[in-house]
């Protein structure tokens, strides 16, 4: 990632940032007028919609700042070091990842792929090791991934559990 790249997009995400902020601040000023459970409904949801905005840019932040660090490179080459076959760095591609609250983020990271893939007409599929060592696996958070195994046990099928975190709110696409 050159230094520009990494200019432009802390500023994009800052100034993303400081409108979540602006947003929440606006809601806490301003005087609700509430005569309904209707409008209290929509209150609560303008709330949650706030916050989990502000939560997905700021875990964004954080989350790509970590994978740009010289310490993370270092376990990610440790990591890929033990593979079968080699792997080669491609670069940093943009990978989209779903948060807890159903708000989609897209960091920067790493993807690692075999030398030989291109050459054989095969293509087999890489890895994005800084994402491994974070504990995201199929483009979902920890805490995301943690409650759809929670909600897998308890219920009898996937379906089940779309359905209860689409009840909730919460959409994640095929999750």
């Amino acid at each position: 990632m050159n230094n520009d790249l990494d200019t432009n997009n802390c500023r994009a995400n800052s100034d993303e940032i400081q409108a979540a902020y602006k947003r929440i601040e606006e809601l806490e000023h301003t005087p609700q007028h509430i005569e309904s459970p209707e409008a209290l409904e929509h209150l609560e949801r303008s709330l949650r919609e706030a916050m989990e905005n502000l939560t997905a840019l700021l875990l964004q932040k954080h989350l790509q700042a970590n994978l740009d660090t010289n310490e993370a490179k270092a376990r990610e080459a440790e990591l890929i070091k033990p593979c079968s076959g080699r792997l080669k760095n491609e670069g940093l591609v943009p990978v989209w990842l779903y948060t807890m609250s159903g708000l989609l983020i897209q960091v920067q990271a790493r993807y690692y792929r075999r030398s030989c893939d291109r050459r054989k007409g095969k293509r087999y599929r890489g890895i994005y090791a800084g994402l491994i060592l974070l504990g995201i696996h199929e483009r979902c958070t920890p805490l995301l991934g943690s409650t759809i195994s929670q909600w897998s046990s308890l219920l009898s099928s996937f379906a089940e559990v779309q359905q209860v975190l689409l009840d909730q709110g919460l959409n994640f696409g095929k999750y």
